[in-house]
């Protein structure tokens, strides 16, 4: 028990800290490199990333479909292209990491 929580809520608490901070970081990147959406779409981008790469783990060939999922998720929440999604992708993975050290809290996949 931490804080005195319930240990289920206490998960639900700490996933839902990390799919907020996981999204304005997505979000910001994608802002930076001029894409439309809103955060919205960051959270819907976010949690569909997740999801994708938690069920395409294991095997070179799981992890490469789920990297071309989550471009393909980024280029409909975002409304970009292939090449703006892979920025979006790796400026939000640098930002990610810088955050995770700064505050503690682990990156979402």
């Amino acid at each position: 028990m931490f804080l005195g929580l319930d240990p289920t809520l206490f998960n639900v608490l700490y996933f839902l800290s990390i799919w907020v901070v996981s999204s304005f970081v997505l979000l910001l990147s994608a802002k930076l490199l001029g894409a439309k959406g809103g955060f919205i779409g960051a959270m819907f981008a976010s949690l569909l990333g997740s999801i994708v790469f938690y069920f395409f783990r294991g095997n070179f060939l799981f992890s490469l479909a789920a990297s071309l999922i989550w471009l393909l998720v980024l280029r409909f929440s975002f409304d970009v292209g292939w090449i703006r999604a892979l920025l979006i992708s790796m400026v939000a993975y640098v930002f990610a990491w810088l955050v995770s050290l700064l505050l503690g809290v682990p990156m979402l996949p």
